[in-house]
């Protein structure tokens, strides 16, 4: 599937009207879908390829046609209804090719993504200045390559200063600090550009942000997950004093085993009653972990793929009992390669598409933290 989303006109003149071309519509895809996919799944592939949030989607709105032929008629998608047959149209074809007219989703009206707290970031939003025109230099992929190519130095340099992940809680994105302010920006493909213009004017440098709409305080993120807990190579304690009233425990009998050469890590059971013979309670693993469950977390290589087992797995990151026996039953482990689609196999399962929406969200929190060295 194919979709395709009209530029708005230009501007009328006394010349006659050009011929429609590719340059008037903004393409996106393609992605596929299996002949069992529900409409629900539609949308949410929808939404990843613009993206945007489901609920902005102009349902209502969309065409669609086959690609061959290449003049044959739109129709109205019609919703689930629609898509039913849509997929009955295009079920005994040997070539499944189908193209989506609509217009841009809605814009999200403020604070639309987060009305309460929640550690996840904002999802990734459409970028509404993909549908703008080419002036009458040139077409626009003429104008994007020559604006590339003139400012290649300066975009290399930020992109250098702001790697993907130079901030742990966007693992996959460039982050910006404003200072001053203390906003955060996200350093998308429009944002580099506008800044990277700007250094090749010699109007400021890497470090600081041109005076751009792109960089306004409307712009930048408003929901700020919290900074992942990372441990060093050793485990990292803390301390926190008791309750009044408890007694410290007395200091054990002395041991009269002889040290050994190299002395071993201290085991849980060590730590706990060092802790208590101190007064304070050391809990040598994040706030968020279960203290039943509780596994020290280390630095991982970069190299190296860390998992944890499915009950740890879903104890960290708050899923629910019933979906751990489910991942079992499909066979999965955290950090497997998912998508936020609920195909036929997972439904089948016992997943529905919110729940497998948790789960998706886990693994990918779980490979953030595995990036930012947790």
């Amino acid at each position: 599937m194919y979709i395709k989303i009209p530029k708005p006109a230009p501007a009328p003149t006394k010349k006659r009207a050009p011929k429609p071309t590719e340059d008037d519509t903004l393409q996106k895809g393609p992605f596929i879908l299996p002949m069992s996919a529900f409409y629900l799944d539609l949308l949410s592939a929808i939404a990843t390829e613009l993206p945007c949030l489901v609920e902005n989607i102009n349902q209502s709105k969309i065409m669609w046609k086959t690609k061959k032929p290449l003049t044959g008629d739109k129709y109205p998608l019609g919703k689930a209804v629609g898509y039913a047959a849509m997929v009955e149209e295009v079920k005994g074809k040997a070539e499944r090719v189908v193209i989506l007219f609509m217009p841009p989703p809605n814009k999200p009206w403020r604070n639309q993504w987060c009305l309460w707290e929640t550690e996840e970031a904002p999802p990734p939003a459409f970028d509404y200045s993909e549908l703008e025109r080419a002036g009458p230099s040139g077409s626009i992929a003429e104008q994007k390559m020559s604006f590339n190519t003139s400012t290649r130095t300066e975009r290399a340099k930020l992109e250098e200063t702001y790697p993907i992940g130079n901030d742990p809680r966007w693992p996959n994105l460039r982050i910006y600090q404003q200072p001053g302010t203390g906003y955060f920006f996200e350093l998308n493909t429009s944002r580099l550009g506008v800044w990277a213009a700007s250094m090749s004017q010699k109007l400021t440098d890497e470090h600081t942000a041109p005076a751009s709409r792109f960089f306004d305080a409307q712009h930048r993120i408003k929901s700020i997950p919290p900074m992942p807990s990372a441990l060093p190579s050793s485990v990292e304690t803390a301390v926190i004093p008791l309750a009044p009233g408890i007694p410290a425990a007395p200091a054990p009998a002395p041991a009269t085993a002889p040290a050994p050469a190299s002395a071993p890590s201290l085991s849980m059971t060590d730590i706990f009653l060092a802790s208590l013979m101190s007064g304070g309670l050391i809990l040598p693993f994040p706030p968020r972990w279960s203290p039943n469950r509780a596994v020290p977390l280390r630095r991982q290589s970069n190299a190296t793929m860390s998992r944890l087992s499915l009950d740890q797995f879903c104890d960290f990151y708050g899923l629910a009992e019933g979906d751990a026996s489910l991942l079992k039953d499909v066979g999965f482990r955290s950090g497997d390669k998912t998508t936020s689609t609920l195909d036929n196999e997972l439904q089948k399962a016992g997943f529905t598409i919110f729940s497998w929406r948790r789960v998706h969200n886990a693994n990918v929190r779980f490979k953030g933290d595995l990036a930012s060295g947790v």
